[in-house]
């Protein structure tokens, strides 16, 4: 369905922030400006990944991450915290920019030059959990901010795994 897309292939041990490593690395060969994280489980609406680049755009050294939602068996959505400041996990309302210390790898915009100051998320300590939001805390510790923009949205699709404790 899409001819346009370049796979890169690893070598079958990836797991998740080796994957994500890898190709912001070739992605970084090709001078792209800005990365995007978004799991295979994740939907987002229309215009939501341009307006995420739009937005690092206009506020250099900043990551942004939309809200994230669960459909309930009902058909309602539900916020699913994606951000965090000090160990505290929030969602952004619609309307709202909330600032954070890190954020979930479900759905996220990294300009390049964060690639470039801090390297790419550590696959050895953190192969598959922990390799984003880590990633990200590592990133404004340097200086860079993280933000959720609560008028873009992602929705998630099937069981979402309960969240780690950031302390551990």
């Amino acid at each position: 369905q899409y001819p346009d897309t370049l796979i890169v292939s690893g070598n079958g041990d990836l797991w998740w922030t080796g994957a994500i490593a890898l190709g912001m690395e070739y992605a970084a060969e090709l001078n792209a400006e800005y990365f995007i994280w978004l799991n295979d489980d994740c939907l987002p609406t229309k215009d939501a990944l341009f307006q995420m680049v739009s937005y690092m755009r206009n506020h250099p050294r900043t990551i942004v991450a939309p809200t994230c939602y669960l459909e309930t068996p009902g058909g309602s959505l539900v916020k699913q915290d994606n951000a965090f400041i000090r160990q505290t996990g929030f969602a952004a309302d619609p309307g709202e920019i909330l600032e954070a210390e890190g954020l979930s790898g479900w759905c996220v915009g990294i300009p390049s030059v964060v690639l470039h100051e801090i390297g790419v998320p550590d696959a050895k300590r953190f192969p598959h959990y922990s390799g984003d939001d880590t990633y990200i805390y590592r990133a404004t510790q340097t200086g860079f901010n993280a933000c959720v923009l609560g008028d873009l949205k992602v929705h998630l699709l099937g069981t979402v795994h309960p969240k780690l404790d950031f302390r551990n």
